[in-house]
């Protein structure tokens, strides 16, 4: 959900906190040009974050932002043929920047 603070100036600051649902695919080439793969479950996680809006014209606006997100993954082996192998538990954390650019009518 984005919440966009009121202000009277033309830089508009706004928040954004949210849920997303994630599924991680990770491939992996051993010494003997085997590829393993590792699948994890799909996994809920939350994401937040904030930036401004600054208007170009009445319609259109440049928006940087960053978001930082968050969720934990459980992976499972598998090789070439599907056999099920070993599992691992992961915690994934990153920040996103972006700018971009918002119409509205």
């Amino acid at each position: 959900m984005r919440y966009t603070l009121p202000t009277q100036l033309p830089i508009v600051p706004w928040v954004y906190a949210g849920g997303l649902f994630h599924q991680l695919h990770l491939r992996e080439r051993d010494v003997d040009a085997q590829t393993v793969t590792f699948v994890s479950e799909s996994s809920p996680g939350v994401q937040v974050g904030g930036g401004f809006a600054v208007a170009l014209t009445r319609n259109v606006s440049v928006t940087p932002g960053f978001r930082y997100n968050r969720y934990r993954a459980r992976t499972t082996e598998a090789d070439e043929f599907g056999a099920i192998g070993a599992e691992r538990e992961h915690q994934l954390e990153y920040v996103t920047v972006e700018v971009g650019l918002r119409l509205s009518p």
